[in-house]
């Protein structure tokens, strides 16, 4: 991930959290994969310096919805925590 994506996370700073475009939120995931060569888990995505998973899931109705829209399949996802 570049560190313009890094620096634009949600997290931290205070204020209001910054408004991902549906695009910018699936080239977080794209980046991820590219970057490190598998798709990120749900529990990836709670610990990474971008977009939060709360984001994720209210925009797509899931970490597995989003991974999908992304163009990936989910790898190693349980029920629960993973949607």
């Amino acid at each position: 991930m570049s560190q313009q994506q890094q620096a634009s996370g949600d997290g931290g700073g205070g204020g209001r959290p910054r408004k991902y475009s549906d695009e910018e939120l699936l080239s977080w995931i794209d980046a991820y994969v590219r970057e490190f060569g598998f798709v990120p888990s749900c529990y990836v995505a709670k610990e990474w310096p971008g977009p939060s998973y709360s984001t994720y899931n209210n925009r797509f109705g899931g970490w597995i919805p989003a991974v999908r829209k992304a163009g990936y399949e989910p790898q190693g996802e349980r029920g629960g925590e993973s949607e």
